[in-house]
């Protein structure tokens, strides 16, 4: 993996692998689809750990959007699935949508040390929804890409890891059975 450093935020996963440079870059850590706060409870306590998920409920040490972080503002119905719950499967649970700009003003976002994406098919377009200074400001992205649950998603993924190489972030693939990627901004 390059030069990277790699530390994991939970040591038995590789797909919770990130560039230690995290820990002294000054900014904060936001994680959409924070199921448990797995991923990320290493950094609580450490920096500032922000998360968005329908189902998921606020731990101390975090604050939460108890929502859904997409491209439009609105609602959407969606249904409660557990882990693979998507945006997808329509349902009776009815949740707030807010587009990556707002879901930044609403929580004070300027820098982003890492950004965790784990959206169940949501990431693409997200992904393509983010500006410029959006990608400036953001050191890392690790991402589950989820073309494994639709076979019609191996283009967006290609086309997203492309996006994510022209933005100056090398990219790796972390996880090979359930599509995990890192992408470090190149310095």
């Amino acid at each position: 993996m390059k030069n990277w450093k790699i530390i994991r935020t939970i040591p038995e996963w590789d797909y919770s692998s990130i560039d230690e440079r995290c820990l002294t870059h000054d900014g904060d850590i936001v994680d959409l689809g924070c199921l448990d706060w797995d991923w990320s409870n290493f950094f609580i306590g450490k920096k500032r750990v922000i998360g968005a998920d329908p189902y998921e409920n606020e731990k101390e040490g975090t604050e939460l959007f108890k929502g859904i972080v997409w491209n439009f503002d609105g609602k959407m119905k969606i249904q409660n699935n557990g882990v693979g719950t998507t945006i997808f499967t329509e349902g009776e649970d009815e949740f707030d949508v807010i587009t990556w700009k707002m879901f930044c003003d609403n929580f004070n976002v300027k820098k982003i040390s890492v950004l965790k994406l784990n959206i169940e098919g949501a990431e693409y377009d997200l992904l393509r929804s983010f500006t410029d200074e959006d990608f400036e400001n953001i050191d890392q992205i690790v991402v589950s890409f989820h073309h494994r649950i639709n076979p019609e998603w191996n283009k967006d993924t290609d086309e997203c890891i492309e996006l994510l190489k022209r933005k100056n972030y090398t990219i790796e693939k972390i996880n090979h059975i359930w599509d995990w990627f890192l992408a470090v901004k190149n310095i």
